[in-house]
């Protein structure tokens, strides 16, 4: 059978993806040694079920044929590609499933409630398999952005371009999943922050300005309290607007005292806010944005850059002047 959803919590469950071809045993008891009490099944893409003839006959194989197993059972199953010109449909699909949940995510924090990692591992398994199917999905979620939705979902769009940098660099299920539940939590902290300064259209007093810069740790101080979440989810939201110079906020961590995950973070926060309109800014295309992130080495891992950028498949116009 085909597994569309597990029913239970994600992190007692033994897959990465919540969707595969269940075809052995092994990997059902594999299932039920988990825990799961309940799956949602697709008759669509699993077999038929196994038939038993009645009567005298009983003994003899019945005339069905059986869909062959084309898939490792252990594995889960590939998304379908998108044909050209779905993604767009892909990616207000995407936020229609996902406004709710983030948003509520954000107005639990708010009241002091941290998430766990169950509730995130849905929503960072929908991004993923969207993304998997096209990166074009990536480029859609920014141009569909609201003004007045961007903190929720330019989460979502960290979140997209998180999983799939760590696809390009190599990480297994677990880092994806890691990774992807970083980006969407690493703007936690603006869940404290009035809409009158999240959504000014001109340029922030310094008063407000240090009111911006308190929500890496506040956003970090709520995590915190919450007793299941990765690393990398803490650290991010800490780290974020750290520098490789040293003139980040809120520590002033410099060079080899930032991780990865944190690096990462960087470019992908910063990418989607220059690509995604703001109440006191048009979004750039992608190509001036990289440009502009090229020219700022202090701020940016530029051998990671150039890997993320080849992730989305823009072209670097200026390395190809230069080779």
């Amino acid at each position: 059978m085909y597994i569309h959803s597990f029913e239970g919590n994600w992190i007692d469950h033994p897959f990465w993806r919540a969707r595969l071809l269940v075809a052995d045993e092994a990997t059902a008891g594999r299932i039920r040694a988990a825990g799961i009490f309940a799956v949602t099944i697709d008759e669509a893409r699993g077999a038929p079920a196994r038939c038993r003839p009645l009567g005298p006959d009983a003994s003899k194989p019945c005339g069905c044929r059986q869909r062959a197993a084309v898939a490792d059972a252990t594995a889960p199953a590939p998304p379908p590609r998108l044909a050209p010109g779905e993604a767009q449909e892909v990616a207000i699909a995407l936020i229609a499933r996902t406004r709710g949940a983030i948003q509520a995510l954000y107005e639990e924090a708010h009241r002091g409630v941290a998430p766990t990692a169950a509730m995130l591992a849905p929503l960072v398994r929908d991004v993923t398999e969207c993304v998997e199917r096209s990166r074009e999905v990536l480029y859609h979620l920014g141009l569909l952005k609201k003004k007045h939705e961007y903190t929720f979902l330019h989460s979502l769009s960290v979140c997209g371009y998180m999983v799939n940098f760590a696809r390009e660099l190599g990480f297994d299920d677990d880092g994806v999943m890691r990774l992807g539940m970083a980006g969407l939590m690493h703007d936690l902290g603006k869940s404290a922050i009035d809409e009158s300064i999240l959504m000014k259209p001109g340029r922030l007093t310094a008063e407000e300005f240090d009111v911006i810069r308190g929500h890496p740790s506040s956003g970090h101080e709520l995590l915190q309290s919450s007793d299941d979440l990765p690393e990398e989810v803490l650290s991010v939201c800490l780290q974020h607007h750290e520098r490789l110079d040293g003139k980040g906020y809120p520590h002033g961590l410099s060079g080899a005292e930032i991780s990865l995950a944190v690096r990462m973070s960087t470019i992908c926060d910063v990418y989607d806010a220059l690509t995604s309109a703001r109440p006191y800014k048009d979004a750039w295309l992608p190509a001036r944005a990289l440009r502009e992130m090229r020219g700022s080495p202090g701020q940016f891992d530029q051998e990671l850059l150039r890997i993320f950028a080849d992730s989305l498949r823009v072209p670097d116009r200026r390395a190809r002047r230069t080779g």
